[in-house]
């Protein structure tokens, strides 16, 4: 290829030199718009395989950002649900119906947050086809 950066050369077009973390934001900005690993490296000045290391660096650092966030979310959702435990455990423990109720459904909502709701296995079979679906057990019949 004509005019083409060898491997890990700097292109004269290159920005200036870029920190590590601007140029994996900017390899996944390339590479979202269709530029592949080869492209990607000849404008940053970097080789193919370090395009490459950089987006799934950077998309890894996405990931990570996105697990402790949702793990966040989780907390503060445990949290409210310890709230609503205190206010309706209270009344249940008066025999209050209702309120035993809503302490089923607070526990059942807390074990789906923390997974403890083992998965049932069903098996679909059809003339040409197999499906699995696993179907969280709740021990409830309604839908809500």
């Amino acid at each position: 290829m004509r005019g083409a950066a060898p491997s890990g050369a700097v292109s004269p077009t290159a920005p200036a030199k870029l920190t590590a973390a601007e140029r994996r934001v900017e390899s996944l900005r390339l590479r979202k718009k269709g530029f592949s690993y080869f492209e990607i490296g000849r404008r940053l000045g970097v080789s193919s395989r370090t395009a490459h290391r950089d987006v799934k660096k950077h998309l890894d650092e996405i990931a990570q950002t996105c697990t402790e966030e949702a793990e966040e979310v989780r907390c503060i959702e445990l949290q409210r649900l310890d709230g609503l435990w205190k206010v309706a455990h209270d009344k249940a423990l008066k025999g209050d119906l209702p309120a035993i109720d809503r302490c089923l459904r607070i526990q059942e909502r807390r074990a789906k947050l923390l997974g403890l709701d083992a998965p049932q296995r069903a098996e679909i079979t059809g003339l040409q086809t197999e499906v699995t679906i696993y179907v969280p057990d709740n021990g409830r019949n309604d839908t809500d």
